[in-house]
């Protein structure tokens, strides 16, 4: 989706976008409502990108590549690559983002069932 606004801002792509599934208005596209300005609340969604490492890794692996990878995304020239491409840079502590996956998981799972996808 993020690369489909940041085409569509930049004049690439012929799209009359209708929403976006965010909560927030995108930067790009200030003129589109949200899902939830456009009358849908319940159809938020938003795309989420995180590293997560296996169970059993050590504290101190963990704790380097979280600190390495936020340093990363806080170069000017990393931020802005990636805020052309639509992304909106949410950092997250290690507790902050296992909560928001936990809470993804929660959300989504009324819908996973209702499909009867199998995992």
């Amino acid at each position: 989706m993020h690369s489909l606004v940041s085409a569509r801002a930049r004049g690439l792509l012929p799209v009359v976008a209708l929403a976006l599934t965010g909560p927030k208005r995108s930067d790009l596209l200030p003129d589109v409502p949200t899902i939830g300005e456009a009358g849908f609340p319940n159809l938020a969604s938003e795309n989420y990108f995180g590293i997560s490492a296996p169970p059993g890794t050590p504290k101190k692996v963990v704790d380097k590549l979280h600190k390495v990878l936020t340093e990363a995304v806080a170069l000017p020239a990393t931020r802005k690559k990636l805020e052309e491409t639509g992304l909106v840079i949410l950092p997250m502590s290690q507790p902050q983002f296992t909560a928001y996956v936990a809470r993804q998981a929660k959300d989504w799972e009324p819908a996973v069932r209702a499909s009867g996808a199998k995992l």
